[in-house]
């Protein structure tokens, strides 16, 4: 079954039973918005990729991390960046380590606030109170990379009592994310 057909159904199920309506799948692989406040257009992906936990977490811990690409313009200058959330749901954890098939990716931290980089608001919405934010700026290559990717797996690090390393992944169509952004913008 074709994931928008599975969308579909998932979604008249979930209105049948809660008398909510589901919003609708996206169907365009970017999205731009001008932000008002700055002058700045922002390019971002329609969805953010998701990952899900490689091992199970238990049913009260988040098994969601996610990335998502974004692009400012102000006029004509552009700068390309990635936006990383994981769960911080039990522990501290340190900075990820995003892979992309079996290389890990170098980035360069953002060290500006959203205002610094042209934009008055984050271009993807936190994924949850509990989740833990970063952002880097993105070369062409690893864009390239995770574009051509054939799995994306992040790696986070708990710091409670104990270290934990964790890994969330994606591999197959939900790729297809990624690659739609860097062949659209």
């Amino acid at each position: 079954m074709k994931a928008h057909s599975f969308h579909v159904l998932a979604c008249a199920a979930f209105i049948t039973l809660s008398g909510v309506a589901c919003t609708p799948m996206p169907t365009e692989p970017l999205a731009e918005k001008l932000d008002l406040n700055t002058g700045t257009t922002v390019a971002v992906a329609s969805k953010p990729l998701e990952l899900i936990a490689d091992k199970q977490r238990g049913t009260a811990r988040d098994p969601f991390a996610y990335i998502g690409p974004f692009e400012t313009n102000k006029q004509g200058e552009k700068h390309l960046y990635i936006w990383i959330a994981a769960p911080q749901d039990k522990g501290q954890i340190s900075e990820p380590t995003l892979y992309c098939d079996d290389r890990a990716l170098k980035f360069e931290p953002i060290n500006m606030s959203m205002k610094d980089i042209g934009l008055s608001a984050q271009p993807y919405k936190k994924a949850a109170p509990w989740a833990i934010q970063w952002f880097y700026h993105l070369s062409e290559d690893n864009l390239i990379c995770l574009a051509e990717a054939k799995r994306v797996a992040l790696v986070t690090e708990r710091k409670s009592g104990k270290q934990v390393q964790e890994t969330f992944s994606a591999e197959g169509e939900e790729l297809k994310i990624i690659a739609a952004f860097a062949a659209s913008r």
